[in-house]
């Protein structure tokens, strides 16, 4: 995961594979409004979260507006941040993910 985010930063993401994920992106979400239950959560988390509920187009309006340079400013923010990771498992030691978050 560190790897993809670490190029993300450094190369830019070909356009197509964003037009890919994009629309993948707004399908999901489009089924997964499909029931009345999935509508009603998507809602009151917006109320809850933003304190504003937006509409499905306007939502769909924000993912068509990301740009390559969009995921490249947010990557390396990340990668900026001290980074924190979970790992569940029996491991003999914890080191080599360690190494991997830079602790």
């Amino acid at each position: 995961m560190l790897a993809e985010l670490t190029a993300i930063a450094e190369k830019p993401v070909p356009e197509s594979e964003l037009t890919k994920v994009r629309e993948f992106t707004k399908g999901r979400l489009r089924l997964g409004l499909e029931s009345t239950n999935s509508l009603a959560s998507w809602l009151s988390q917006q109320e809850l979260l933003m304190d504003e509920i937006r509409t499905v187009d306007e939502v769909i309006a924000r993912y068509s507006a990301v740009t390559v340079a969009d995921l490249q400013r947010v990557a390396k923010r990340v990668l900026q941040q001290p980074l924190q990771m979970a790992v569940i498992g029996p491991f003999s030691s914890d080191a080599q993910f360690r190494s991997a978050i830079g602790a």
